[in-house]
């Protein structure tokens, strides 16, 4: 796999990496330290690399939507020390099972909590555009209701009617 490691990453990881037969390219390969993350994002589409980072701003399912790029591996420790990183990222390559291309990959320490594919991603995109008409109509029925009942029992109807009453008070 053509893999680009971010900064935030152990320089060591590369050569461990490299090891498993993946050709890695860091940001100190390609002058790019210190680059930011749209320098980093752009030379890993410009040459076709899956990006692993521990950078929560490539957590953007909008902006780095899956199949859109060749894939996107985000690393999630609760304390990010050197040998835990190596340590995590090589036990993912080493046990990954299926293909990663197109996937944004989020793990954990102790295991892989999402690889949303493209097609998955159109997925939920396409349910929340179901659910989304049918919640607004639920809630326009419960204000339709805590309306009336409102009128039921006395109570104004809405802020309108308050402000008015207040503007104009009974003599």
């Amino acid at each position: 796999m053509k893999i680009k490691l971010d900064e935030n990453l152990p320089r060591r990881l590369a050569p461990r990496l490299r090891d498993l037969g993946h050709d890695v390219h860091t940001p100190d390969d390609e002058n790019l330290r210190g680059a930011d993350d749209d320098a980093i994002w752009e030379a890993a589409q410009r040459e076709e690399r899956f990006l692993i980072t521990q950078d929560l701003d490539f957590s953007d399912m909008r902006r780095f939507a899956p199949g859109t790029h060749k894939g996107l591996l985000l690393i999630r420790l609760p304390e990010p020390r050197r040998r835990s990183l190596v340590d995590r990222v090589l036990a993912l390559f080493r046990g990954a099972t299926g293909d990663w291309t197109g996937c944004l990959v989020v793990a954990s320490i102790e295991r892989l909590l999402t690889a949303v594919s493209a097609q998955e991603a159109a997925e939920v995109g396409r349910q929340k555009q179901e659910v989304l008409p049918v919640r607004f109509e639920e809630q326009a029925r419960q204000e339709t209701k805590r309306a009336a009942t409102a009128a039921i029992e006395g109570q104004p109807r809405g802020r309108l009617e308050t402000l008015a009453r207040d503007r104009d008070p009974a003599p």
